[in-house]
C-alpha cells in the first residue's frame, strides 16, 4: 500500500482500489475501513452493465449516497421506482431496501458513498440479472 497519510488527510492512489466483480458489473472500493484507508466512511465506484441490475439489498449500518456519472437508472427504493439520469444524486436511508437497474443503452457509472467505513450489505433476493 502506498498511502500517504497525515493526521488530517490521506492520499490514496488508484492502484490501492479494491475491485469486486459481479455478474451485473463491478464495485470498486476507493476508500473504506476494510482496506484501512477510511475508518468512518466508504467510497466506491460502481459500474452496472447496460440492461443489467444489481441484487435487491439493504445496508443495515449506513446511509448511501449515489451520484450517477453516466447512463440512466431506475432505482427501487422501498416499494417505489425512481428514475435517475447522469448528474442526479439519490440518498438511501440506512436499512431501506433498494436495487438499481440500467435502462440506458450505455453502462451506468456512479460514485457511491456510505456513512460507515465497514459498510454492511444484506442480500434480500435473487433479483440481479
Amino acid at each position: 500500500m502506498s498511502i500517504v497519510a497525515e493526521p488530517t488527510y490521506a492520499v490514496i492512489p488508484k492502484s490501492d482500489a479494491r475491485s469486486e466483480p459481479y455478474g451485473w458489473g463491478t464495485l470498486t472500493f476507493l476508500a473504506d475501513g476494510k482496506s484501512g484507508t477510511s475508518p468512518e466512511v466508504s467510497m466506491a465506484r460502481v459500474t452496472i452493465q447496460a440492461g443489467k441490475r444489481n441484487i435487491l439489498h439493504r445496508h443495515p449500518n449506513c446511509d448511501e449516497l449515489l451520484y450517477l456519472l453516466k447512463g440512466k437508472l431506475k432505482h427501487l427504493v422501498g416499494d417505489k421506482w425512481v428514475t435517475l439520469e447522469a448528474g442526479d444524486t439519490i440518498r438511501i436511508a440506512r436499512g431501506l431496501v433498494h436495487q438499481a437497474e440500467v435502462v440506458s443503452a450505455e453502462d451506468a457509472d456512479m460514485i457511491v458513498v456510505y456513512s460507515a467505513g465497514d459498510r454492511e450489505t444484506e442480500v434480500l433476493g435473487e433479483g440481479s440479472k
